[in-house]
Formats: C-alpha cells, sequence, structure tokens
C-alpha cells in the first residue's frame, strides 16, 4: 500500500506547476494543469482503498484460527483500516507536498506521531490490565489506525 502512495506522491510532485501559458483559446494553462493534478490526485483514494481491501480479504481467508493467534488477525484488520483511512487522507497529502505547505504537513504529521505513541502506550497498558496481555500486536494496530486518523483529520482542518 506504501509503494502505491509513493507512487502517485513522486509522479505529482514531478509536474511542473509553476508555468503559466495561454493556449489558442486564451485560457489559462496553468488552471488545466492544476485541475488535471487535482483529478489523479483523487485517484489514489479508490486505488488505496481497493488494495486495502483486497490486504483484507487475503489476511481473512489465509488466516488459519485452528493455529493462528487472535491477535494476529485483529493487528491485521486494524492494519487494513488504517490503510484505508490514510487513503482518504491522501489528496490532502499530495496537495500540501505539491504547495509546499511544510507547516499543515509538519503540525499534521507531530499531532499524529504523538497520538500514535500515546495509543499504543494507553492501549498496551489497559490491555495488560484487562485482558491479561492477549492482545500487544492489536494494540499496535490499534495505534496505527488512531496516528492515521489523525493525519487526515489534522490535514483536513489545515486545509479547509
Amino acid at each position: 500500500l506504501f509503494l502505491s502512495r509513493e507512487g502517485f506522491r513522486l509522479a505529482l510532485i514531478r509536474q511542473d506547476h509553476t508555468t503559466t501559458t495561454a493556449n489558442d483559446n486564451g485560457d489559462n494553462e496553468k488552471s488545466n494543469n492544476i485541475q488535471k493534478r487535482t483529478n489523479v490526485t483523487w485517484l489514489s483514494v479508490p486505488t488505496g482503498i481497493t488494495l486495502s481491501l483486497l490486504a483484507l480479504f487475503y489476511h481473512h481467508y489465509t488466516f488459519s484460527s485452528a493455529t493462528d493467534n487472535a491477535d494476529f488477525y485483529w493487528a491485521g484488520v486494524l492494519y487494513a483500516a488504517a490503510a484505508t483511512t490514510e487513503s482518504l487522507g491522501e489528496p490532502l497529502v499530495i496537495q500540501s507536498l505539491c504547495d509546499f505547505d511544510v507547516t499543515s504537513r509538519a503540525a499534521a504529521e507531530g499531532a499524529a506521531a504523538f497520538a500514535r505513541a500515546a495509543m499504543c502506550v494507553a492501549s498496551l497498558r489497559l490491555q495488560d490490565a484487562f485482558l491479561d496481555g492477549r492482545f500487544p500486536v492489536s494494540s499496535f494496530g490499534l495505534a496505527q489506525l488512531v496516528y492515521a486518523a489523525v493525519l487526515t483529520l489534522v490535514l483536513l482542518y489545515k486545509r479547509r
């Protein structure tokens, strides 16, 4: 899933968005380039969701409840949900990169990293206290889901 997102990012960042030329009709070519970039940026959402769902289905059908630990199953489900959530925010990340909006991206990444660390520590402590430590791997999946949600929400707030 990372590779699919990175491909969209690299392709869209390498485009020249600074030139402004007029075509035969007198239209602004820069606005056409921005619209094209926006259209391609939003293709990352269905691509990421599709890949996340395929990974989830593969995980579900290859998991053997007789031999595998349930913790790994739920961790896989949580990571798939996190990847889907990150895919929803990918157009905002690409837009921030193309506009050189370092402030919004840094605020979102910082808040998300802090939230992930706090959720990881809290969920490890709580599951150890109440569930006898049976779901340590799922705690990391839950922390990744919180990271994705906070990243997307902060970018959405900053970009509005």
